[in-house]
């Protein structure tokens, strides 16, 4: 009897999980086709690295729950989704949005983008590096932490 009480009590503790992931759009993942630019060039990527700093369930307070024990970097060129994290025992309930934020970490890169532009039968490499730091304040349709499950938001990177 102790044991079902001690599940019972486990079961109505208001928690949940919440599960973050990113991934790179196709253009990212697999190039930018010519159609898409007006001049008739195209882009591809061999890398498209994103440090991911923040992750953050925010509430109806403006308090944020989650987060990241250190900068997380992500190369969302390779097909994804790729995991960002997972936290475990967040109070159940609704929540207002998502907040994260990409920034410098470590040599002080945010974003690293490596890659071809080709126009007109001409290739043009580059290897860009920005230092920028963006919050993303992001509003899920229904982000809801269900008690004992999980809900899961996706951060999507456009190149």
């Amino acid at each position: 009897m102790k044991w079902a009480m001690a599940l019972l009590l486990v079961g109505c503790g208001g928690e949940g999980s919440w599960e973050v992931e990113t991934y790179g759009e196709p253009y990212i993942e697999q190039g930018i086709p010519a159609s898409a630019f007006e001049d008739g060039c195209s882009a591809r990527f061999s890398q498209f690295s994103v440090v991911i700093t923040k992750a953050a369930l925010v509430d109806g307070d403006g308090v944020e729950l989650g987060g990241l024990e250190a900068p997380l970097t992500v190369d969302v060129h390779a097909p994804g989704p790729h995991p960002v994290g997972l936290w475990a025992a967040v109070g159940a309930g609704h929540y207002d949005h998502a907040r994260f934020e990409i920034a410098p970490a470590g040599d002080g890169t945010a974003i690293h983008v490596v890659g071809a532009l080709t126009c007109d039968g001409v290739e043009k490499t580059f290897d860009w590096r920005f230092g920028t730091a963006t919050v993303y304040d992001c509003e899920p349709e229904d982000l809801t932490v269900p008690v004992g499950g999980v809900d899961r938001t996706q951060l999507t990177i456009h190149g």
